[in-house]
């Protein structure tokens, strides 16, 4: 895939996230679109090339919105290494693999940002991981889950095995 194209895609990815997240939002916590891209490409291609989309995607979505530099990227980052390196042992077989592949990244990459974002506050872990980490996670794998229902989502096909990357 060109550059190009994923610069159109995460446009596109992000303008969803501005306008259409609020509409299908669970209480105040909307699905990430961008957290399922990177997952979804993290797991097609490897941890490699998933660390670069990560930093290209969460430097966008932190170049568009009020949030801390920073944390996005990092969080995208940390998420395309280790599910691109897992999912090279475990590929995408099924939509309920690809459930659970997703249902794991977003998890661990809403605990890496909402632990950032909430660093220097009184939260423990359990009422991040409660209040924060679950929420989130929970509308961004329905809306991942649903996205596999459509002609777009296709199981992993990746070239080589990823234990050398």
């Amino acid at each position: 895939m060109t550059p190009l194209r994923h610069v159109l895609i995460i446009a596109v990815l992000l303008g969803f996230q501005a306008s259409l997240g609020r509409l299908i939002s669970f209480g105040p916590f909307q699905p990430n679109f961008l957290a399922i891209y990177v997952i979804y490409w993290a797991l097609r291609r490897g941890p490699r090339d998933g660390i670069w989309i990560g930093l290209a995607v969460g430097i966008a979505q932190d170049a568009v919105t009020t949030q801390f530099l920073g944390i996005s990227p990092l969080s995208y980052v940390i998420v395309c290494f280790v599910i691109g390196k897992i999912g090279s042992f475990y590929p995408v077989s099924s939509r309920v693999t690809w459930i659970g592949w997703l249902l794991s990244g977003t998890i661990l990459q809403n605990l890496i940002y909402f632990y950032f974002y909430a660093s220097g506050t009184d939260l423990s872990f359990v009422k991040l991981l409660l209040n924060y980490a679950l929420p989130a996670t929970g509308s961004t794998t329905v809306l991942g889950a649903l996205w596999s229902l459509t002609p777009w989502w296709r199981p992993t096909e990746r070239r080589g095995t990823g234990l050398m990357e």
